[in-house]
């Protein structure tokens, strides 16, 4: 992340060699690259420090081109914020997105080019949205680290978040869907699921899209 750099490796599958590695892809100074997802002919990035999220093309050789950057955070927002954790939806047409210090959940529609278009903003029903999972069910489940719990969201049609129900977790960072039992508010479900700390989409949901970046979440 410090080096504002994506790297890549020469890979021989049959022998399995490493090569030399090559720079992919230089991001903007500061911008703190932080989790890379790869898709058929495309990749997206988000930068955890620079609150952007950038299209890449894959080009021979290993590098990467910037088609498209577009901010995670609504309009008007100049509060200190860091992305955390980047998910697409299993039917590919939407891109989430976490917010910390925005404390809100970003959702993107993923065009038939693969660019994206911001459609929704909504608060993560907790103080610093560190991870979240996206569940076989249509559910989204947030793990809220600063606030002690986690938010269960539904997901519509239109890739849109309804927040559903919240359960206490102290300091959950990682969610996983493993063992999951049939009741989502159960104790083992939680326990379970909550890892706490140690020491091309529709645009249909675009209309309401200022109405919602009007109100972040907590600070």
């Amino acid at each position: 992340m410090g080096a504002d750099e994506v790297l890549a490796f020469p890979f021989d599958a049959a022998t399995g060699h490493v090569g030399p590695k090559v720079r992919a892809y230089r991001a903007a100074p500061g911008s703190g690259p932080r989790h890379l997802l790869a898709q058929p002919g495309l990749m997206y990035l988000l930068n955890e420090l620079g609150n952007t999220l950038v299209v890449l093309r894959p080009e021979p050789g290993g590098t990467l081109t910037e088609v498209q950057a577009v901010s995670t955070l609504p309009p008007g927002f100049a509060d200190d914020s860091h992305t955390a954790h980047l998910g697409m939806s299993a039917d590919g047409r939407y891109l989430y997105v976490s917010n910390r210090g925005h404390d809100s959940l970003t959702a993107f529609a993923v065009g038939p080019d693969g660019l994206v278009t911001p459609c929704q903003w909504i608060p993560s029903g907790g103080r610093w949205p560190w991870f979240f999972a996206l569940m076989d069910d249509g559910r989204m489940i947030v793990a809220n680290n600063l606030s002690d719990n986690i938010t269960i969201f539904d997901i519509d049609p239109h890739g849109r978040l309804h927040p559903s129900d919240q359960v206490a977790v102290r300091r959950p960072v990682f969610i996983s869907s493993a063992g999951r039992p049939p009741s989502a508010t159960s104790a083992a479900w939680t326990s379970g699921l909550a890892t706490s700390e140690r020491p091309a989409g529709s645009l249909r949901c675009h209309d309401s899209l200022q109405r919602e970046a009007r109100q972040p979440g907590p600070n």
